[in-house]
């Protein structure tokens, strides 16, 4: 590519180089606030320059459009960086959203696309043609409606950016001030060249002196940079610290006028009516005498404290005093409204002591009434814990006299037993217990401890009419002083007795005697104890009896059961046997062989029924039930034991992994005897199936036999087997079904559903 120098050309290589040495040095603070944005704006500018030296310095007008279409990346996005950067100084960053930054490019980078393709649509330039001066520039046709849309789009964002700035410089103070006025002036040079361009005024036809006057903008912004110290936080960040302080700020001169404050000294002094410029002749004194507080106005005044800095300047000359103030007014009231209370609550604390003092004395007395009653209190919680602790005592032995109640002991067991609990409850030294004798209408010595035989010998028999006549205990605690008393209870040398008659349901059954050797005295808690004691020996003794009289007549139920049973079945069964047997005999004598096997084979049926009628007693009488054993071990043994020993084929199937309750499997059991001491006893059955299944829903019991069924024309009456084992079906709540036919077997079935 040939190029040609001229005075234009290095005009704008050095408007680049001016404007990329800026932007490096804005760089180097581009992590500061405006500082990025401001390098982007010098490198767009220096770009639309580098790409104009080219394009005057090229020979030819396609090298030269290249160029010029190049030179429209800096030249479309510089009026936009502008606005941007005087946003981002203004410190107004809220609005630099990504959304309005794409909005606000998207104009520029249309344009430049525009540049690009311009041969093929020229909406930009009509025409190119070379200065026929002689000055090697290229001359634009602007016929384009595109340029004057992207000319009116650029000064638009011009014209923001430095209204933005104008507020910019009349908001801020000191130096800021200062830097927005020289950034605003800097602005103003290249927009006007470029408005001389676009009208065709310029000195050099074909010419653009916009990148030109950039380059001064660039020696104004260096100047900035370092004069001024545009970018630099710190005067920032204190001017804003100071201007938001709630403590108040003064400047003074050496004259010690204020020639400075920030708001909150403002909003303190106006109150006052003092002015800038003027001396405060408050803060003048207390700087002489070198306080550290001072008052303003009087009714009522306001207290301030004082903090002093000194100001030099290089040389070590004073120029002034920084004066920081902050307002005690509040603080000070405070401190007057908390001596007053200090002094009322001395005053207070005054009178509160002798109030104390005196309530002191009282409560002195009190402690010492209290600790008097504390200590009849704990005598008499000591004497309360003892007779609480020996009535548990014998209440705990009227519990175990009334645990008698349960054992298997014999009457007389029981009695001596008892005789002695209750001889170590009431700490008796003998005792005695005598029983009703209705015949002789007297009381007879059954149980004794302690007595010696003259003892023994003289209570052997008592009268009845003095004990029986007040079911009352009778508490005598001196019997040589008593005259009522019986002579047969005297003993002799024996001083204090109680007694007292016992009964079960109206009637006297005995009664009950204590002695002691020494004199003893009957609280009412011993006599009611006592009593309650004699009313239950008198229980435990009839409940004994009863159990011995119930055991008894059990015994003798069961025996005429077996009776019952050995005449229904066994005795039935071997009578028969002997008619059989006696038959057999007569039809040998008289030599009827032909009919002598049937008579056998009938004597051996009957021999057979006869021992499954022995081994079932047999098993009764020592008879395993669910009590001792489950229910599953329990059929098994009833199998094992009594039919598979009579020769009876047996096929037990049991799935039990669901156990039920004791109850039911009581009733289970019961069902299934029942079934097998019938098919055993009527069926003459060779086989029976048992098949028992528990699951989470149901239960299943199911007996079947190949005997020879159940007629209902021939079934005993008053026989009780069926109707039990339906009752026990529906007191589980299920449903029994008995399916027989006479030859056919019998099969009984027990469901119930859920569990």
């Amino acid at each position: 590519m040939t190029l040609v120098w001229n005075f234009f050309a290095t005009a704008y290589l050095v408007t680049a180089i001016t404007c990329i040495a800026v932007a490096w040095l804005c760089w180097r603070r581009s992590s500061i606030p405006a500082g990025l944005s401001l390098t982007l704006l010098m490198l767009a500018i220096g770009e639309w320059a580098f790409a104009g030296t080219f394009e005057i310095a090229a020979v030819g007008i396609p090298t030269k459009v290249f160029w010029g279409q190049l030179s429209y990346i800096g030249n479309a996005t510089s009026p936009v960086l502008l606005l941007v950067f005087a946003i981002d100084y203004a410190r107004h960053t809220q609005y630099l959203t990504r959304r309005n930054l794409l909005l606000l490019f998207a104009f520029p980078f249309l344009t430049i696309l525009i540049a690009w393709t311009n041969n093929f649509h020229h909406w930009l330039w009509s025409s190119y043609t070379l200065d026929p001066a002689g000055s090697n520039i290229v001359i634009y046709g602007h016929d384009g409606f595109w340029f004057w849309i992207f000319v009116a789009y650029s000064y638009l964002a011009i014209a923001a950016g430095m209204i933005v700035l104008a507020r910019a410089a009349i908001g801020f103070r000191g130096i800021y001030r200062h830097q927005s006025t020289l950034l605003l002036l800097s602005t103003i040079l290249p927009s006007a060249w470029n408005v001389i361009y676009v009208l065709g005024l310029s000195p050099v036809r074909g010419l653009d002196l916009t990148p030109l006057a950039f380059a001064i903008t660039g020696w104004l912004l260096v100047i900035t940079i370092f004069r001024f110290h545009l970018l630099d936080l710190v005067p920032i960040a204190r001017d804003l610290l100071i201007e938001n302080m709630t403590d108040g700020v003064l400047v003074l001169d050496v004259r010690q006028r204020v020639v400075d404050v920030n708001p909150a000294a403002r909003r303190m002094l106006d109150e006052f009516g003092i002015k800038i410029g003027q001396r405060l002749e408050p803060i003048r004194q207390a700087l002489a005498r070198h306080e550290t507080e001072f008052a303003l106005g009087e009714h009522p005044p306001r207290y301030f404290e004082l903090n002093t800095i000194s100001l030099d300047d290089p040389h070590r000359h004073h120029t002034g005093h920084l004066i920081i103030l902050h307002d005690i007014t509040d603080s000070k009231n405070m401190q007057v409204k908390l001596q007053e209370m200090n002094t009322n609550l001395e005053q207070l604390v005054a009178g509160r002591t002798i109030e104390l003092q005196m309530t002191i004395k009282e409560l002195q007395d009190a402690l010492a009434e209290r600790d008097r009653v504390t200590q009849v209190l704990r005598e008499m919680e000591n004497a309360l814990a003892q007779r609480v602790a020996d009535q548990s005592r014998k209440l705990s032995a009227l519990y175990e006299l009334i645990l008698f109640a349960g054992q298997s002991l014999s009457v007389e067991q029981i009695q001596q037993q008892a005789l002695e609990i209750i001889m170590t409850v009431m700490t008796s030294d003998m005792g005695c217990i005598h029983h009703w004798d209705e015949k002789s209408q007297s009381l007879r010595l059954i149980a004794q401890r302690g007595l010696t035989k003259e003892m023994q010998a003289q209570l052997k028999t008592l009268p009845a009419n003095w004990l029986l006549s007040d079911r009352i205990p009778h508490a005598v605690p001196n019997l040589n002083e008593s005259n009522d008393v019986p002579e047969q209870i005297r003993l002799t040398a024996v001083p204090s007795y109680i007694g007292v008659p016992t009964y079960l349901l109206g009637r006297p059954i005995g009664s009950l005697g204590l002695y002691w050797k020494e004199p003893h005295s009957f609280p009412v808690e011993d006599i009611a104890l006592f009593s309650a004691m004699a009313d239950q020996l008198g229980i435990i003794i009839e409940n004994a009896r009863l159990r011995y009289r119930g055991e008894a007549a059990a015994a003798l139920q069961e025996r005429r059961r077996l009776a019952r049973d050995l005449h229904d079945s066994v005795t039935q069964s071997l009578h028969s046997l002997v008619l059989v047997a006696d038959t057999a005999t007569h039809r040998l004598k008289q030599g009827k062989w032909d009919r002598l096997e049937t008579s056998l084979a009938q004597l051996s049926d009957s021999a057979r029924q006869a021992l499954k009628e022995m081994r079932l007693l047999l098993y009764e009488l020592r008879l395993a039930n669910p009590d001792q054993l489950n229910l599953v071990d329990a059929i098994r043994l009833r199998l094992d034991t009594v039919e598979k020993r009579a020769g009876v084929e047996v096929q037990f199937a049991a799935k039990y992994p669901v156990h039920v309750r004791k109850a039911w499997e009581n009733e289970l059991y019961f069902i299934t005897m029942e079934a097998l001491n019938n098919s055993l006893k009527y069926s003459r059955a060779t086989l029976v199936n048992v098949r028992l299944e528990t699951c989470a829903d149901r239960i299943e019991l199911e007996i079947s036999d190949n005997g020879k069924g159940i007629d209902p024309q021939t079934t005993r009456p008053g026989g009780q087997g069926l109707t039990n084992m339906t009752e026990r079906a529906e007191r589980l709540g299920g449903v029994l079904n008995i399916d027989s036919r006479p030859g056919a077997g019998t099969r009984i079935y027990f469901k119930r559903e859920g569990m």
